[in-house]
């Protein structure tokens, strides 16, 4: 058995302990465990191409990724591909010279960092508007805004307001019993000058 299969067997392993424990929180370690083994599919073709640019052309298909730490050497890990890349070669048409323009570079950095800063605000954005909600349910306050009075309104509209999605009545809101407030004012206060 190989540590892919040995790691997803011990993943699995674990949402299975915390089943019985806590539906929720098996859930939640399930959609993080998926997060992350997705995550690393993702990121294993890039992992490879990096790897990949660093190996000697003639070790390239021995190794998936680097070769083990016992075997690296100038012959397995170098930068000839690199020094292939840049050297200007020959061709019908004359030499052709490999040059990066550093301002597309910083370009597409800008683009990239500002699409992070995107979904980054957005999430934060829906976060904030859940959360509010939440907590605006949580004390029992509507999440509409305050409606207009019934006598500002026509007969048509108030009937609209007053029924459910369903055209069913509007169900009856419960009151909550406000404490006794007094209504007098409290005795005043007498200053006295000191003699």
């Amino acid at each position: 058995m190989n540590g892919v299969r040995l790691t997803l067997l011990m993943l699995l392993a674990l949402f299975f302990l915390l089943l019985p424990i806590s539906r929720r929180m098996a859930m939640r370690y399930a959609r993080f465990a998926l997060l992350a083994v997705v995550g690393t599919v993702i990121m294993l073709p890039f992992v490879w191409l990096v790897c990949a640019a660093f190996k000697d052309p003639d070790v390239l298909n021995e190794y998936t990724f680097l070769p083990p730490p016992q075997k690296i050497s100038n012959e397995t890990i170098n930068l000839d591909n690199f020094r292939t890349l840049f050297e200007p070669t020959q061709t019908v048409q004359g030499p052709v010279i490999m040059t990066a323009r550093v301002n597309a570079l910083s370009g597409l950095g800008q683009v990239v960092t500002g699409g992070a800063v995107l979904i980054l605000v957005s999430w934060w954005y829906g976060h904030f508007r859940r959360r509010r909600r939440q907590r605006r349910a949580m004390l029992g306050e509507v999440d509409n805004p305050p409606s207009l009075p019934a006598a500002a309104l026509s007969p048509d509209a108030a009937e609209a307001v007053a029924a459910n999605g369903d055209g069913a009545a509007a169900p009856a809101v419960p009151t909550v019993a406000e404490p006794a407030v007094s209504t007098t004012a409290p005795p005043a206060i007498e200053r006295v000058a000191d003699p």
